[in-house]
């Protein structure tokens, strides 16, 4: 049994990533933490909420940072919607959130049972960041730890293009991640285009009668629509890839370990995660570099989650 924390910002992405942690048997989902990136701190919480309600979910929700950690930072607004969730008049969730901020309970959860939790980051990687600062021994603590960001090759998703949006929203807080947790999984944005869903594909399935695929319908809309008017032929599924690789690490079929860095400043280039494909600084801290997936496999899931089949 896999126990699983889980750092988000939901974002339409995330909430088919947490649906899909909730649906597997061999997953207890032990807590959500929450940090603004997709949309501001209020709303990606509520959502977090939201899922908990939806999914029946036991795990407590922490509310984390609300902003990063040193330059102002910007949202996905446009794409998920101004509430996260397409700004589809959901109704206020009856779930409440915790008191203590994310980073504590991580640091407190990781102390109480050392080596037992599997950590995934699905937003910016602030929360994470200011735990490390808590307690610099959380490497030792986690058992695994992966993280949806980054584009390897620099063919990113945001403004200064070859950045990746969660490292991106948060460069000094992924900077500092990736210098002192090192042998961390990376489930980058490209891995994310190679594995992409036909949109016309994914609308097939939510056109589905379950509960998930009626909810999951709903709340892309937006973003559904937003593909479309870009012309777009994909739906790209970056938080919930990053999902699968943790629940089933044989999906992935090709990984390389290289030494990382983000950079910090350039009008282009900050955000951008430098990897040093042929080893030439062995003073950077190596990570697992996922580079291919079991395609099949990660969609066979995908369908499983949506439609019940």
């Amino acid at each position: 049994m896999m126990r699983l924390l889980v750092d988000t910002d939901p974002g339409v992405d995330d909430a088919l990533a947490i649906m899909m942690a909730a649906r597997e048997p061999a997953c207890e989902l032990a807590a959500l933490f929450t940090v603004g990136g997709n949309v501001g701190l209020e709303a990606v919480t509520r959502n977090a909420l939201r899922l908990k309600d939806l999914l029946r979910l036991d795990c407590p929700v922490y509310p984390g940072c609300a902003h990063p950690l040193v330059l102002p930072g910007e949202d996905a607004a446009y794409v998920h919607g101004r509430d996260g969730f397409g700004d589809c008049d959901l109704p206020a969730p009856s779930a409440r959130p915790e008191p203590e901020h994310a980073a504590q309970a991580l640091v407190r959860m990781a102390r109480a049972a050392a080596g037992e939790y599997t950590l995934l980051a699905l937003g910016p990687l602030t929360n994470i960041a200011l735990a490390l600062h808590l307690e610099p021994a959380l490497p030792q603590l986690v058992s695994r730890f992966v993280i949806m960001g980054g584009a390897f090759t620099a063919h990113g998703n945001t403004p200064r293009s070859a950045a990746e949006f969660n490292f991106f929203a948060d460069p000094e807080a992924a900077r500092f991640v990736l210098d002192h947790w090192p042998g961390a999984q990376i489930v980058d944005w490209e891995v994310v285009t190679r594995n992409s869903l036909p949109l016309v594909e994914m609308e097939a399935w939510l056109a589905a009668d379950s509960e998930l695929a009626v909810f999951y319908r709903r709340i892309s809309g937006h973003v559904r629509q937003w593909l479309k008017q870009r012309q777009a032929v994909d739906f790209y599924a970056a938080d919930p890839l990053a999902m699968a690789v943790t629940l089933e690490p044989d999906l992935v079929t090709e990984q390389l370990e290289r030494g990382v860095r983000l950079e910090l400043t350039g009008e282009l280039s900050r955000g951008q995660s430098v990897v040093d494909w042929r080893q030439d600084h062995p003073q950077l801290p190596r990570h697992q570099l996922v580079m291919a997936v079991d395609r099949a496999r990660f969609h066979q899931r995908l369908h499983r989650v949506l439609t019940g089949n």
